[in-house]
C-alpha cells in the first residue's frame, strides 16, 4: 500500500526543513553571504606566502665562494639569506637598506619580505664585493 499524498508532502517538507536548519547551523554567516565568483570574506587574502631559503652563501677572503649567487624570488615572498664568512665584515642589501654583521665561522641570517620589484645586490660593506644578486619579480595574478 503506498503512502497518501499528504504523508509524502509532510515528508518532503520535513526533509527540506532539516536541510535548511543544517545550513543555518553548520555554515557560518560569512560563507552563506560570500559570492562564489568574488573573493571569500575570510581567508582569501591572497596566495600563501612562500619562504625562499636559497642556501648558505659562503665568503672566503672577502669573495663569494663559487661566484656571485643569483637568487630569483616573487614579490611578497619571505626571503631568508644566510651568509658565512671567514672574516669580520658587514653585508648590506641595496634597495632594502638591510645590513648585518658577519662574524668569522658563524652563519648570519638576513630575513625580509620581498616587496620591491627589481634587481638588488647583496654586498660586503668594506670591500664592496658583490655576494649575490636578488631579482624580485612580479607575482603572477590569478587566472580567470
Amino acid at each position: 500500500m503506498s503512502p497518501s499524498p499528504d504523508v509524502r508532502l509532510v515528508a518532503v517538507f520535513g526533509a527540506l526543513s532539516l536541510l535548511a536548519l543544517w545550513h543555518v547551523l553548520a555554515v557560518p554567516p560569512s560563507e552563506r553571504s560570500a559570492r562564489r565568483d568574488g573573493p571569500h570574506v575570510v581567508g582569501d587574502a591572497g596566495p600563501p606566502v612562500r619562504v625562499k631559503r636559497p642556501g648558505l652563501i659562503r665568503v672566503r677572503d672577502f669573495r663569494p665562494v663559487g661566484g656571485i649567487r643569483r637568487i630569483r624570488v616573487l614579490q611578497g615572498d619571505r626571503v631568508e639569506l644566510r651568509v658565512r664568512s671567514d672574516r669580520t665584515e658587514a653585508a648590506h642589501l641595496d634597495g632594502y637598506d638591510l645590513r648585518t654583521r658577519l662574524s668569522p665561522g658563524r652563519a648570519t641570517r638576513l630575513s625580509f619580505d620581498a616587496e620591491r620589484r627589481g634587481s638588488f645586490a647583496l654586498e660586503l660593506e668594506g670591500s664592496a664585493e658583490q655576494l649575490a644578486e636578488l631579482r624580485v619579480e612580479t607575482r603572477p595574478g590569478p587566472r580567470r
